[in-house]
């Protein structure tokens, strides 16, 4: 071997020692060739609900923007600990991403110890909310929000309204409107919103708080009626329906359950980064922005610093609910 071939030989296994060697190094590498492989995106809930269909959305639309596939896996159960889990425990390199939603909050303050949101994940973007609406039987004697208010200060803990579980959106959006309107109320637990809502509509439970997704359609083929939407506006399919703002409660589109994406923490900067850009890009794109529509999510977007920030006032908000009504893990 001449000298210039053992000069080129050993400098690069210089090099390569080095990089072996040098953990920040061999992760910049690797983070700047991403992806090279597939994406799979961990769903707590089973396939067909709301957080599902917009993670299955997007998965398209991420999927040309990567150019590599991004496959949505549901391991369903535990009020989404299983998924939790999973995602906690998988390796921070990108290609093991969680879609979650309101749970990712509130399950550590109701069972402490499992998992810190802040600090065991890295928030990549928050891709939308889902408004909450107050709901009751076409047929209910309530008219309007001041009738429930009225019938739940004339007959204390009479009054019973639906929830898809302890802890869950619903059950928390409830406990925040009674103790703002200093109301004593019963929840009725369901395993789901779906039959949660049917008792609502068949008038067995007063009313309920519902994520808006499949409302309009039920509201117009007279199966429900819709009291008041947590929405900053009025709601263009019940454009005759008042904000929880109007009849008195500020704040309330801040109740709507959220759908945002995460990586185990460690994932490198410049992988997040990329994820951030390809999810951005897919919101905007006229198939996602119908499908939003279509089931009357609100579209989110933004940098992963500004979905941080909102997980820490989410937390927060929450936090206080939970205590104030003395909630307990089930």
């Amino acid at each position: 071997m001449n000298r210039n071939k053992r000069y080129l030989l050993t400098c690069f296994v210089i090099i390569f020692a080095f990089a072996m060697g040098n953990p920040t190094l061999a992760q910049n590498n690797s983070a700047s060739s991403y992806p090279n492989r597939p994406i799979k995106v961990i769903i707590g809930f089973t396939a067909g609900g709301p957080t599902d269909v917009i993670a299955r959305v997007l998965a398209k639309e991420m999927t040309a923007n990567l150019g590599q596939p991004v496959i949505v896996e549901n391991i369903a159960g535990a009020n989404s600990m299983i998924a939790t889990n999973a995602a906690l425990h998988a390796p921070p390199d990108g290609y093991t991403l969680f879609c979650a939603s309101l749970h990712f909050n509130v399950n550590p303050i109701l069972k402490k110890n499992i998992y810190r949101p802040l600090q065991d994940f890295v928030a990549i973007e928050q891709v939308a909310n889902l408004p909450m609406v107050m709901v009751t039987s076409p047929d209910s004697p309530y008219k309007s929000v001041t009738d429930v208010i009225q019938d739940a200060r004339s007959r204390p803990s009479a009054v019973n309204y639906a929830i898809s579980g302890n802890g869950s959106s619903g059950h928390l959006t409830a406990e925040l409107f009674a103790e703002e309107a200093h109301l004593q109320m019963t929840s009725i637990p369901y395993k789901g919103n779906g039959p949660a809502l049917f008792d609502v509509m068949a008038g067995r439970v007063d009313f309920m708080f519902y994520p808006i997704v499949g409302v309009p359609e039920l509201a117009k083929n007279n199966r429900i009626r819709v009291l008041a939407t947590g929405t900053k506006v009025r709601n263009p399919d019940f454009p005759g329906v008042p904000t929880m703002n109007e009849v008195g409660f500020k704040g309330f589109e801040e109740t709507a359950p959220w759908v945002g994406y995460f990586a185990p923490a460690g994932t490198p900067d410049l992988i997040v980064r990329r994820l951030n850009t390809a999810i951005t890009k897919a919101l905007a794109s006229p198939d996602v922005v119908a499908s939003m529509k279509n089931l009357g999510a609100e579209a989110v977007g933004g940098t992963s610093t500004e979905f941080q920030n909102f997980l820490k006032t989410d937390i927060a908000r929450w936090t206080r609910v939970i205590k104030a009504a003395n909630i307990k893990d089930e």
